[in-house]
């Protein structure tokens, strides 16, 4: 590719040119020269088929170097969460379990406690009415028995 640039700028011919429109001898020199040398350094900086071919495959194999860490990444990030998620539902169901259990205590203890009340509502209804059954029958015997 450099040769075929190089080629294409002729350096006598434009020294030539120079030379015929008025331009001294040293400038039309000095000025082919650094002609000469911008050609040279851009040939030198021209890509040819081959380095591109080569650059595309660098890039690929990078970009699939990427894809496969960044898959790898969200696998992990994946799993993770998934464990996240099973130990904050275990967690959970184990506080839920225990609140079902205290509060299967407490109704127990009310229960308890309702039946204790009964009972003793129970037992002043029958003091209540035995009671009054014993003052009514006095009361009663007063008015038979005078």
């Amino acid at each position: 590719m450099a040769a075929a640039t190089m080629r294409n700028f002729n350096s006598l011919k434009s020294f030539e040119r120079l030379k015929k429109v008025g331009v001294s001898e040293n400038q039309a020199r000095e000025f082919v020269d650094i002609m000469q040398d911008s050609a040279n350094e851009s040939v030198e900086n021209l890509a040819t088929k081959t380095d591109l071919k080569l650059m595309e495959a660098a890039l690929k194999a990078d970009l699939n170097s990427v894809e496969s860490n960044l898959r790898a990444e969200m696998a992990e990030m994946y799993s993770n969460l998934k464990t996240e998620i099973a130990e904050v539902k275990s967690s959970l169901q184990a506080e839920m379990a225990e609140m079902k259990s205290n509060l299967q205590t407490e109704i127990a203890e009310m229960k308890s406690d309702i039946a204790v009340l009964k009972s003793g509502i129970i037992f002043m209804q029958r003091l209540f009415f035995g009671s009054t059954l014993v003052i009514l029958l006095a009361i009663a015997g007063l008015y038979l028995h005078p």
